[in-house]
C-alpha cells in the first residue's frame, strides 16, 4: 500500500486494515502542502476491504491518497507491532505526548496498584507456542513491571533506562495460544515505567540449552541460588547469558518482593557441547516470612539471539 500524506515534522498515522490491529506508520516532511510517499505491505481479503486512517491520541498527518500495488504475492512481516496506546486502560493508566514515542504517546501511570494498567487483548499468533516479545518502555530510575499473559502466572521484570523521552528495549520469551491472546501490564505495589509499544516475532531455533537450580544456600534472609545451565547440543553454544529471573510471590505469610543482588543479564560465555555451567545468584529475602513459596520464571539465550525460556509456575522455597 502506498501512501501518500502531508506533514511538517514526524508524526504517526495509524492504519487498520479490515478488522486488524491499528498499526502506527511515522511519517515525516517538511510542509502540509507537499505530500510525501511511503510504502507498507498489507495483507487484504479477495473482493472488497475496509482501511482506516487517523490517530487515536495525536495529531495525524494530512491524508491525501493510497493506492494499492502488486499482485497479493508480498512476503509478509515476519513481526506484529502493538501500541500501547491501542489497549484498554485502567485506573490511573493514561496517554501522554512523548516525540520519540512510536504514535507519539505513551502510557504513563502503570503501577502502585494492580489495577492501574494496560491490557492488549487482541494479540494474534498463526500457532500456539513460544515467541519472542519485545517491549518498549521508559524511565530514568529502576522500576518494576508485571507483565501477565493470557490468565498465567505474572512475570516481573526489573529494568531501568535513563530517559523518560526516549524508548529502552527488552526482549523476553512469552508462551501464547493460536489466535487471541490479551497480555496486561501493570504492577501491583509499586511504580513502573511507562510503556510505548510492544512487538510479537517469532524465536529463532534455539540450540538445546537447559538450566535448572542445583542448589541454595546462605542465611534464610541473604540466600545463594546455584543455577546449572547445560548445553545439551552437538555443537558449541556461545554468547550464553541469563537474561531474567524473577521471583513472585505466591503463598505464604505477608507479601514481599525478593531482590535478586547482581546486575542482570549475567554473562555466561560458551558452553562447550555436552557441557555445563554454574552461576550463583545472590537473592535477598530478608522481607519475606520463612513459609512464602514463589513462582520463578527464568530467561536465558545464547547465539543468534535465540531465547530460551522457562517458566516454572510451581512454588518454589527461599
Amino acid at each position: 500500500m502506498e501512501i501518500n500524506a502531508a506533514t511538517s515534522g514526524p508524526r504517526d498515522l495509524f492504519y487498520q486494515v479490515n478488522d486488524g490491529v491499528p498499526t502506527a506508520l511515522r511519517i515525516g516532511g517538511g510542509s502540509f502542502g507537499i505530500p510525501s510517499t511511503t510504502v507498507v505491505p498489507v495483507s487484504l481479503l479477495s473482493g472488497d476491504n475496509t482501511i482506516q486512517f487517523g490517530n487515536p491520541t495525536g495529531i495525524a498527518p494530512y491524508l491525501d491518497r493510497i493506492a494499492i500495488i502488486g499482485e497479493g504475492g508480498e512476503t509478509p512481516l515476519p513481526f506484529a507491532v502493538y501500541d500501547a496506546e491501542i489497549g484498554t486502560l485502567s485506573g490511573t493508566a493514561t496517554h501522554t505526548a512523548c516525540e520519540y514515542c512510536s504514535g507519539n504517546t505513551k502510557i504513563i501511570g502503570l503501577g502502585e496498584d494492580s489495577d492501574n494498567a494496560v491490557t492488549l487483548p487482541n494479540i494474534t499468533v498463526p500457532t500456539g507456542g513460544m515467541y519472542q516479545m519485545e517491549i518498549d518502555y521508559l524511565t530514568k530510575i529502576p522500576r518494576s513491571l508485571f507483565v501477565t499473559v493470557n490468565d498465567g502466572v505474572p512475570i516481573k521484570l526489573d529494568l531501568t533506562g535513563d530517559s523518560e523521552v526516549l524508548p529502552a528495549s527488552i526482549v523476553i520469551p512469552v508462551a501464547l495460544q493460536g489466535g487471541k491472546n490479551t497480555i496486561r501490564f501493570g504492577s501491583p505495589n509499586s511504580e513502573s515505567p511507562a510503556l510505548d509499544k510492544i512487538a510479537i516475532a517469532p524465536t529463532s531455533e534455539p540450540p538445546n540449552l537447559t538450566l535448572g537450580i542445583r542448589n541454595k544456600s546462605g542465611p534464610s534472609d541473604q540466600r545463594i541460588w546455584t543455577l546449572e545451565m547445560a548445553n545439551l547440543g552437538l555443537t558449541p553454544a556461545e554468547g550464553v547469558q541469563l537474561n531474567l529471573l524473577s521471583l513472585v510471590q505466591a503463598s505464604g505469610a505477608g507479601s514481599c518482593q525478593p531482590r535478586v543482588l547482581t546486575s542482570l543479564p549475567m554473562t555466561v560465555g560458551t558452553i562447550p557441547k555436552q557441557k555445563g555451567a554454574t552461576l550463583k545468584i545472590p537473592i535477598d529475602f530478608s522481607s519475606c516470612s520463612n513459609d512464602a513459596l514463589f513462582n520463578a520464571s527464568l530467561v536465558y539465550s545464547s547465539d543468534r539471539g535465540a531465547v530460551v525460556g522457562d517458566i516454572i509456575d510451581t512454588g518454589l522455597a527461599q
